[in-house]
């Protein structure tokens, strides 16, 4: 599978726990002529979300903006870089911050000093693919829908599931 540009997707399939979801994934690759015998066929496209909880569904809520203040609109993000889900699915902020920053084809993922030294913690969470043509593209890797999203598949991620690295931001 890592054929078709979804790093460590194999990986993921064998983690399946549930098996609604395992048929809701399944229904949703036939869809897309996907026929689970030697890929041929490219998997369809879905995107990330990560998250400590596991959930079958994401209903859109209103986040926090850089300033503090709740956005404008309720809506449900995602994104087509597994790295940046992974990395916000093992977060565990407790008064830090955290940021990801797109560098040509790979993100910057990096952490303050306050999470280094406060009681912040990387943890174990999940990775939950979403299916694309629900989301609209903003910018960069990043997607948002403004309809809640039944989660197609949840897989449980921990630290050494990242493959890039995460730098302390000294700022």
């Amino acid at each position: 599978m890592q054929q078709t540009g979804q790093p460590g997707l194999d990986a993921c399939i064998h983690s399946l726990r549930h098996k609604i979801q395992a048929e809701r994934f399944i229904h949703y690759c036939r869809h897309f002529g996907y026929s689970g015998a030697p890929i041929s066929v490219p998997l369809p496209p879905f995107l990330y979300h990560g998250s400590q909880s596991l959930t079958n569904q994401f209903v859109p809520n209103r986040s926090i903006g850089k300033d503090g203040k709740k956005e404008q609109k309720a809506l449900v993000y995602a994104t087509s870089d597994i790295n940046y889900a992974i990395f916000l699915a093992i977060l565990r902020l407790k008064n830090a911050r955290a940021s990801v920053i797109p560098k040509s084809n790979q993100l910057r993922l990096s952490v303050d000093l306050s999470f280094v030294n406060g009681p912040s913690s990387l943890t174990s969470g999940y990775l939950h693919l979403l299916p694309k043509r629900k989301f609209r593209h903003t910018h960069g890797s990043v997607y948002v829908t403004g309809t809640p999203i039944t989660v197609l598949l949840s897989i449980p991620v921990t630290p050494t599931d990242l493959t890039v690295p995460i730098y302390i931001d000294t700022h």
